[in-house]
Order: C-alpha cells, then structure tokens, then sequence
C-alpha cells in the first residue's frame, strides 16, 4: 500500500514538473497589400498592410515576424500600427533571418478577430547606379 502511494505521488510530481505543451499560432492571412516605393536617396520603402485572422483555438497573434529582402534595414525607420494605435515594440527578429518582429502588446489579435497591421520600413542597398 505504501509502494502504491509513493509510485502515485512520484508520478503526480513528475507531471507537475513538465512544461505545459505551448499554444499554437494557427491563422489566415485574408488579406496582403504591399507597396514599394524607391525614394531620390536609393532607399526602398516597403509599406505592409497584413489582415489576420487567428483561427479557433489557436494562440492570439501577439508577434509579427517580417522577412526583410536583406539585411540593409533602418530599424530605426521602421513604424507599426493596428486600427491607428502605434506598435512601438519592433526589433530584430529571433526567427527569421533577415527580418523584423513586431511585438504587438495590447493590440494582440485573438481567435476569431480580424485585425490588420500596417507596417512600414526603409531598406537600403536595393537599387544601383547603371551606365
């Protein structure tokens, strides 16, 4: 009996000791508008207008990861915002390579919601001089 009740509060321990299993982002991409605009300096500017929508049961989108087209990007050029509120965590991305994550804190999209983020960056070194 004793071995019994140890077996099941070890077991219980153990199971109280592994992590949670993460939440998963599952989301639809409803809409992509992207613009491009070459400036008189040779610098690009991208412009994004992303439309997600977090599907059931999926974690809320709360980071956006951008893929830059190189790693000539003005981070401190870079502006983000929801339905007019300004995202101002914006950094390196962890994940992709080159890009940007977009951290969108209280404006976080939730299952079921439809949200666009407007986003917009300088990138050098895209166009050159031809003779």
């Amino acid at each position: 009996m004793v071995r019994k009740r140890t077996a099941a509060a070890f077991l219980l321990a153990l199971l109280l000791c592994l992590p949670a299993p993460a939440a998963d982002y599952y989301f639809k991409v409803n809409e992509l508008q992207a613009e491009v605009t070459v400036r008189p300096d040779a610098k690009v500017e991208i412009r994004y207008a992303i439309t997600f929508t977090p599907q059931a049961g999926s974690h809320a989108v709360d980071i956006v990861d951008i893929g830059m087209p190189n790693e000539h990007y003005d981070l401190n050029s870079a502006r983000a915002a929801i339905a007019g509120t300004a995202i101002s965590a914006i950094r390196d991305s962890e994940y992709v390579k080159p890009g940007v994550e977009v951290h969108l804190g209280g404006e976080e999209i939730a299952p079921g919601h439809t949200r666009t983020l407007e986003f917009s960056i300088l990138v050098s070194r895209l166009i050159f001089a031809d003779s």
